[in-house]
């Protein structure tokens, strides 16, 4: 048993290599565990910076504010805080389950095998060959992620008579819930000159995760969700920044000496001149597929957006998945973090100082947030109520896969209220055990990888356009898998360790769990925070990394997106007795299933708005919470 599993341990730590001789960071690492770097891929590592706290006095605040807070006191996170405990209206629904309930196990099964490599034919096909799933073959650049000889796939597969969706529906869905973005704040410029604003932070790709309706006609707070690295620049917008649930604290200084914070957004989206979304060919300029992004923005500045301050407010945080587990998790790891921090090497001096400087701070992080904004549509006075449109647009399609979840057995998915991925893929193949309790519903349907995996951003080249991954080249290989058993690659260890220190001004390891490689989906800088969904439409998580060797038409190279979900339990394969814990951001409420999660998405939306978002019982919810969150 044990020579099996360092077997599999030689296997998986082959694999990771293999990945990290492709993968590259955006942001100076070496592997697919790191960020896409936007806005200037050159750009120097400390070039944004965020990071302070202070009591949260009014926690259902709709408007952000800069805190004025004692950057020095330390307000330790403590474990496990669901909301503000002492509100009699902050508890959950209770139909929920509670942690008193006992899960029944159904099954338990052991890992998914991870084959060595092997030798296959060379892949023969012609254009548009549909997947074969009775003659697996080896995807070019992953050998060994198919057994032919026992036909693993073929066997594991499961079955469903539900109909993959076509490519212009999938990219369509995508695009009206898509959107360029970048931020406004007022610290400092590259050259570290004290400003009274600076435009066009940061700039990347957002789409809307949630959204909930006010009494008030045509007025709505929209979530949308992007990477950390990206969302980096909405700085000290919670009355209280560090709270025992989070630290989304920043100790940059404004030109006026005060804390730096966001004062706006600009979110902008493209005309598609190809509303089919039918694929292209590498070395295309980004100008071909779509016009340049147009941007509307709260706040006048620099960026070419047409400004209506009346119908949008600054961006405030809900969520950031950054210390979002306990310290019964963190006491495995952290203090190695800080170790590897506080002599951290990296040529890049002025990075190496702030992680340095700053090791006792050092945390990790998975690169997805979640932020808010008010729309007040009524007040919209563009052309034709254009950005009306857009916002209904893509509500409309946020709601077009909440009902097709519903009522459908969409693999990977459990039919709730959720319309996100419930079954990860990573974790079929890297946990040791996986309990599968009976409220697992149609845990029997979970795939283990996707056929095909879609993204449409807005990579920028001088300017953001509206791009789709898989270019031609990928509908001429044949049964190319888009997520695989070998594409998956495990975060921060005790030796293996990069941080960034783009983030709030102190050192976030490079990643919590594991990643998933995407084949055909090396969209460019400002692409970073896509929303990946497979064949289904299911979105799987956010697009996070490229190949560093990428050039701003190309698309045919690797990409990698977070997960939102772990279901299970994986081991650390160098600190003994570390895991990954199980962890969900989107809803991490039940700590029967997520026992060492600090807090979620969900959590988060309890402790800051115990009151729900009008004062009221009935608006303690959201369109993924529509009963109560």
């Amino acid at each position: 048993m044990k020579k099996n599993r360092n077997i599999l341990k030689a296997i998986f730590l082959f694999s990771s290599s293999l990945l990290t001789t492709t993968m590259v960071a955006c942001s100076g690492g070496v592997n697919l565990n790191s960020s896409i770097k936007d806005e200037n891929p050159n750009k120097n590592n400390s070039d944004t910076t965020p990071d302070t706290p202070k009591e949260n006095k009014d926690k259902n605040q709709t408007s952000p504010e800069v805190n004025k807070t004692d950057k020095d006191k330390e307000v330790k996170p403590k474990d496990p805080v669901v909301g503000n405990t002492n509100n009699e209206s902050n508890k959950t629904d209770s139909k929920e389950p509670t942690s008193t309930e006992k899960l029944e196990v159904l099954e338990e099964l052991g890992p998914l095998p991870i084959r060595a490599p092997v030798s296959a034919p060379p892949v023969t096909s012609v254009p548009n060959t549909p997947f074969d799933p009775s003659n697996p073959q080896l995807p070019p650049g992953f050998p060994g992620m198919l057994d032919r000889v026992n036909g693993f796939y073929r066997d594991k597969m499961p079955t469903t008579t539900l109909p993959k969706k076509n490519d212009s529906e999938l990219y369509d869905a995508i695009y009206k819930r898509t959107f360029a973005v970048s931020f406004v704040t007022n610290d400092v410029d590259a050259n570290d000159n004290k400003i009274t604003k600076l435009s066009s932070m940061n700039e990347g790709t957002t789409w809307l995760f949630d959204y909930y309706k006010y009494k008030q006609v045509n007025k709505y707070k929209l979530f949308f969700a992007t990477n950390l690295h990206v969302a980096s620049a909405i700085r000290n917008t919670l009355e209280n920044n560090k709270t025992e649930l989070f630290d989304y604290s920043d100790d940059v200084k404004s030109s006026d000496g005060k804390l730096s914070s966001t004062l706006g957004l600009n979110l902008g989206r493209s005309k598609v001149s190809n509303r089919n979304f039918s694929s292209h060919n590498d070395k295309t300029s980004l100008g071909a597929f779509s016009e340049a992004a147009k941007f509307y923005t709260n706040i006048q500045n620099d960026s070419g957006s047409a400004k209506n301050e009346a119908m949008l407010t600054p961006p405030k945080m809900v969520f950031a998945a950054t210390g979002f587990m306990n310290d019964e998790d963190e006491k495995g790891y952290i203090n190695k973090l800080k170790e590897k921090a506080k002599n951290y090497e990296i040529t890049d001096e002025n990075a190496k100082k702030i992680i340095r400087d700053n090791y006792q701070k050092a945390t990790y992080y998975k690169d997805f947030v979640v932020f808010e904004i008010d729309v007040d549509l009524t007040k919209d006075n563009s052309d034709s109520k254009e950005f009306s449109s857009w916002i209904q647009e893509a509500i409309n399609s946020f709601e077009n896969i909440k009902s097709y979840t519903k009522n459908n057995d969409v693999p990977n998915h459990d039919r709730g209220d959720i319309p996100y991925v419930s079954y990860d893929y990573a974790s079929m193949f890297h946990a040791p055990k996986r309990k599968i309790y009976k409220i697992f519903n149609n845990y029997d349907k979970a795939n283990h990888s996707a056929e095909m995996a879609y993204i449409l951003g807005y990579p920028k080249d001088v300017k953001q356009y509206a791009v789709r991954n898989n270019n031609s080249e990928r509908y001429n290989t044949k049964n190319t898998w888009s997520v695989t058993s070998l594409g998956h690659t495990n975060g921060f260890g005790g030796s293996n360790v990069s941080f960034n220190s783009d983030i709030w001004n102190r050192p976030f390891a490079n990643h919590y769990g594991f990643n998933s490689g995407l084949n055909f989906s090396s969209l460019y800088y400002g692409a970073s925070g896509s929303m990946v969904t497979n064949e289904y439409g299911l979105p799987l998580g956010i697009y996070s990394s490229v190949n560093a060797s990428v050039n701003s038409t190309e698309i045919s190279k690797n990409g990698g997106y977070t997960n939102f979900v772990q279901n299970f339990d994986i081991p650390f394969y160098d600190i003994p007795n570390a895991v990954y814990s199980a962890h969900n951001l989107i809803d991490g409420s039940d700590k029967r299933l997520y026992p060492r999660q600090r807090t979620s998405y969900r959590e988060n939306l309890r402790f800051l708005y115990p009151n729900g978002f009008e004062n009221s019982e009935d608006s303690k919810k959201t369109a993924i919470f529509d009963k109560n969150y």
